[in-house]
């Protein structure tokens, strides 16, 4: 049986960009990035460092991930409210935000307008 090899831990600048990296490759919640990279780093401290870091710098904003993650899974798979709710609430979004992110993308269509649509 071969044996797995683990990651190599990483220094607060290698954290840094290791994240840039994955939010090149797709989008992440704050709680999503932070998880991720708190494996990765040599001191655990260091990603939230990171965190507030690319939060400065424009680069992961949760309100915006959760508006566009609400919209196009309403848009592009026809997601109820519920669904969407769940599916931002496991990508650890706040519940006051998603819900708001929720509340835009299904704007004034009802549950059965989703499922006709669908």
């Amino acid at each position: 049986m071969a044996s797995q090899k683990r990651p190599r831990k990483l220094a607060s600048e290698e954290l840094f960009e290791y994240a840039v990296k994955c939010l090149g490759a797709r989008a992440y919640s704050t709680g999503d990035l932070k998880s991720k990279l708190r494996m990765r780093a040599a001191n655990p401290s260091d990603a939230d460092a990171v965190i507030d870091r690319l939060k400065d710098i424009g680069y992961l904003d949760d309100r915006r991930f959760a508006e566009i993650y609400a919209a196009a899974r309403v848009e592009n798979e026809g997601f109820g409210r519920m669904r969407v709710l769940n599916d931002l609430r496991a990508r650890r979004v706040s519940g006051d935000m998603a819900d708001q992110a929720v509340e835009r993308a299904i704007g004034d269509k009802s549950e059965a307008d989703l499922i006709d649509a669908f």
